[in-house]
């Protein structure tokens, strides 16, 4: 099998019909939020967030932090969430997204 180089790619990805590019485009969003989910949680397991999560933790016990009704995102959700349950082995017994 050939490896194709960036260029190669770049030449192919402007060749393309309209509806091809809007599917190429799908399906990289989709593989890429995969590529960054699998890294993501690598990290987490690996405790390369822990000091991040320390930070904020600390901030919003010092009052640092305010409510974000109408600008969670369901990734920023998911990263709480995870960082949450690796830090302290469980999620609270209430959390509310507004």
């Amino acid at each position: 099998m050939d490896i194709m180089t960036i260029s190669d790619l770049e030449n192919a990805v402007v060749r393309l019909s309209p509806e091809d590019l809007a599917r190429f485009r799908e399906w990289f969003v989709q593989f890429d939020a995969e590529a960054w989910d699998q890294q993501f949680a690598e990290d987490v397991r690996a405790e390369r967030l822990d000091s991040l999560a320390d930070q904020a933790i600390q901030a919003h016990r010092d009052g640092k932090t305010q409510e974000l009704c109408g600008l969670w995102h369901r990734r920023s959700f998911g990263i709480a969430i995870a960082i949450f349950r690796h830090r302290f082995g469980s999620l609270p017994t209430r959390i509310s997204r507004c």
